[in-house]
């Protein structure tokens, strides 16, 4: 049994009922798991978070493989196998090589990297492990990027 009650048109905001029947018949039904499950109960912030989400995927200026491997990076360093389950095989279909997305999955020593995942997983990392990032691994994703 989940922890959080799956959200209902009762549950959520008074004010935001109108968005929450609109994401219903957009989608089906509700979230049976996953973040969606957990931000439907605001439906206006769901909203918001989904149409960032779209941006990212569909409208960025950077190449699919590099957003994959970077939710891989995110997700192996935060241990969110929700995420990683969701992104692996699309980080591979990407392009992001078997041999880099098991070393990530198994953290087990990287194969040798190109010039972008380098830059992705290096500042991936760094970030994650320090919160901070070094002038190496910026100045690397910028001229990546």
């Amino acid at each position: 049994m989940a922890r959080i009650p799956a959200a209902t048109r009762e549950t959520v905001p008074s004010d935001q009922t109108a968005e929450f029947d609109q994401m219903i018949a957009d989608s089906g039904s509700v979230p049976a798991f996953g973040p969606g499950s957990i931000m439907i109960h605001v439906p206006k912030a769901h909203q918001l978070a989904t149409a960032l989400n779209q941006y990212l995927r569909n409208d960025s200026s950077l190449p699919l493989k590099v957003l994959e491997l970077s939710m891989l990076v995110t997700a192996r360093e935060n241990d969110c196998m929700h995420i990683w389950n969701a992104h692996a095989g699309s980080a591979r279909a990407a392009g992001v090589p078997d041999a880099l997305v098991d070393a990530l999955r198994d953290r087990k020593e990287l194969p040798a990297l190109a010039p972008d995942e380098a830059a992705v997983i290096n500042y991936g990392q760094e970030y994650f492990r320090t919160h901070k990032v070094s002038r190496g691994a910026f100045q690397a994703g910028i001229e990546q990027f």
